[in-house]
């Protein structure tokens, strides 16, 4: 008895056989892709000239590619590079300065605006235009900067006037807001505020939310230094003051530091010496009187009593009359 196995006929389709799946994944795949290319073919149709901008198209689809500068001298090294690029760069931002032309980064690489911040008067002192302005000003004066420096017989224009190298540091107040940072920056009647700057050779203020009194004059910080959180406010004429300061500073922000507990100890003796108890230094101060040690001269028993002089009546022999004699 021979039985015969019937094969079941596979079935075709034009891109492969439907029970393999891999040849399905290919069919599905290019059918995708085909009503993909479909949907841009008709959206290309639909769209009218003027809405495309130009022939190849959408406006906004292009690319930002800044412009290359192709007209460097041959030869030059690359730090002759880069000199010849910032002259380049500092003759480009004089003329712009002079005519009051800005520097508007394109709106799709330009990072976001920060929040808004007004005076007194409620007008805006943190504009587009303002910030553009002062970033040029700044690139410029560490442009001029950096030729005094590297470029020899550079003479810098007559208008120019070098800025203040300005450092902000927040004090952590959202982290920490128990710990008194102020009064560990300043310290009793200023002592570590003075140290911080003769050490340092900068200006150090605290400056921000919370550092004026309501209805106090507060002339020494602008309306966008008073709009900030509170803040270190670090000015100097040399950078490496400047960050002189900041290792100074940084330490009393942190509590986790270890010179953290260091300065406050400072803080607490310095703080000590002004109240008059100095600590550690009534043991050891000896009366000037008796010599001996835990009182001072004012407190000492062995103090002699102040003398008080004798008045006596004397007759004058010169005139008549009498006169006081102190003995």
């Amino acid at each position: 008895m021979s039985t015969t196995v019937k094969s079941e006929k596979r079935k075709f389709t034009r891109w492969g056989r439907i029970d393999d799946g891999k040849s399905l994944i290919i069919h599905n795949s290019t059918k995708s892709f085909l009503n993909e290319l479909k949907m841009l073919s008709n959206r290309a149709y639909n769209v009218s000239d003027e809405e495309l901008g130009c022939r190849w198209g959408a406006e906004e689809d292009k690319p930002f590619l800044p412009p290359p500068y192709v007209d460097l001298p041959p030869g030059l090294t690359p730090a002759q590079i880069d000199q010849f690029l910032r002259e380049q760069r500092h003759d480009e931002l004089a003329r712009k300065i002079t005519s009051g032309e800005l520097e508007f980064v394109d709106a799709e690489i330009r990072p976001p605006s920060p929040p808004p911040v007004y005076d007194k008067n409620g007008s805006r002192v943190n504009t587009r235009d303002v910030r553009v302005k002062n970033s040029m000003n700044e690139e410029y004066n560490r442009l001029v900067e950096f030729l005094l420096k590297n470029l020899p017989g550079f003479v810098a224009s007559a208008d120019y006037k070098p800025l203040k190298k300005v450092r902000k540091i927040i004090i952590p107040l959202d982290k920490y807001p128990e710990y008194n940072f102020m009064g560990l920056v300043i310290g009793p009647r200023g002592c570590n505020h003075k140290r911080l700057e003769a050490e340092s050779g900068a200006q150090i203020s605290l400056r921000g939310r919370g550092t004026v009194k309501d209805g106090k004059n507060r002339d020494h910080q602008t309306d966008e230094d008073a709009a900030m959180p509170m803040h270190v406010h670090i000015t100097a004429d040399r950078e490496e003051c400047v960050q002189k300061a900041v290792e100074l500073i940084e330490p009393l922000l942190d509590p986790f530091h270890p010179k953290h507990e260091e300065f406050k100890r400072l803080g607490l003796e310095q703080l000590a010496l002004v109240n008059g108890v100095a600590l550690g230094i009534v043991d050891i101060a000896r009366c000037s009187i008796c010599g001996a040690s835990g009182h001072r001269a004012h407190e000492c028993q062995d103090m002699p009593a102040p003398s008080v002089p004798r008045v006596e009546i004397v007759p004058s022999l010169l005139h008549t009359g009498y006169y006081l004699l102190l003995s």
